[in-house]
């Protein structure tokens, strides 16, 4: 079996720093998750070292994906997170972090933004920069000598869950953007009434065979909910949320879709559209 290390265990909660953090649940890898009983932020605890991580983000794209052969469904996703972006912001510099392929490079450049990107793993954007033709930086995001504000629009989706230092990432979008620039974040829902009735069975024992899977524990180290995440962006971090909405699953019905969108509670998964704080 692979080995697994771990760094010393968090005592106080990674945004919004409180020490009243403690066990809530045990994933079917036992691997513990804490709550944080100040802000409601749920995280792993004791966290991967960064080794580890950089083994696993080392070989998390395949070749499909490096040369942008992405499923449609995933195209349509991304198009539908964009059709939301743009009832706040439409145009001006934009910065894709945690880009990956490039799909949403892709996009925005269809969108006639000023595109440039931000991922880990340095192969990789060299790769997608090069095929795309734009901009992609690499390096710890939080340490980047990018301009301050300088972006009209700084766009996450599936990212925050991933850093083990989510408050830089947070610092450094804040710094980033423009007085009246927007933030685009979507992230796993777990608040979602699947991921209630997961959790709940698990916390009472009645974990079946793979039970709490849903915390996606291989690589996701911060687990929020809706009214958690908008609390610690407009309490902690200087920003104004102007959006929390579901992001659901492009698959299902038009009837269902709008549901999810209007009620997170639907959707495994939500986005906050948020600016900074005038």
């Amino acid at each position: 079996m692979k080995t697994v290390n771990f760094d010393n265990p968090l005592s106080s909660c990674p945004l919004c720093n409180s020490t009243r953090v403690g066990h809530f649940d045990r994933d079917h890898k036992g691997v513990n998750i804490d709550l944080c009983r100040d802000c409601g932020l749920m995280f792993m605890n004791p966290q991967y070292t960064d080794s580890h991580l950089d083994q696993y983000y080392s070989t998390y794209f395949n070749s499909d994906q490096r040369t942008g052969k992405e499923p449609e469904e995933k195209h349509l996703q991304k198009r539908n997170a964009f059709q939301l972006l743009t009832r706040f912001k439409q145009g001006g510099r934009f910065l894709a972090i945690g880009c990956g392929a490039g799909l949403e490079l892709e996009i925005a450049l269809e969108l006639g933004f000023s595109v440039e990107g931000y991922d880990v793993n340095p192969e990789t954007t060299r790769e997608v920069s090069q095929r795309i033709g734009v901009p992609v930086h690499s390096g710890n995001f939080g340490d980047l000598e990018l301009p301050t504000e300088s972006y009209d629009c700084l766009f996450l989706d599936q990212v925050l869950e991933h850093p083990k230092d989510p408050a830089s990432y947070l610092r450094q979008i804040l710094r980033l953007l423009k007085p009246d620039g927007v933030v685009y974040l979507g992230v796993p829902n777990l608040a979602s009434l699947s991921a209630r009735i997961k959790t709940l069975q698990g916390r009472l024992g009645l974990k079946k065979r793979g039970h709490g899977s849903h915390y996606d524990s291989d690589h996701h180290l911060f687990y929020y909910r809706p009214q958690v995440l908008k609390n610690l962006l407009e309490r902690h971090f200087g920003f104004q949320v102007l959006s929390v909405t579901g992001d659901p699953r492009v698959t299902i019905s038009r009837t269902r879709f709008k549901l999810a969108r209007k009620y997170p509670l639907l959707c495994s998964r939500f986005a906050v559209i948020a600016r900074p704080k005038g």
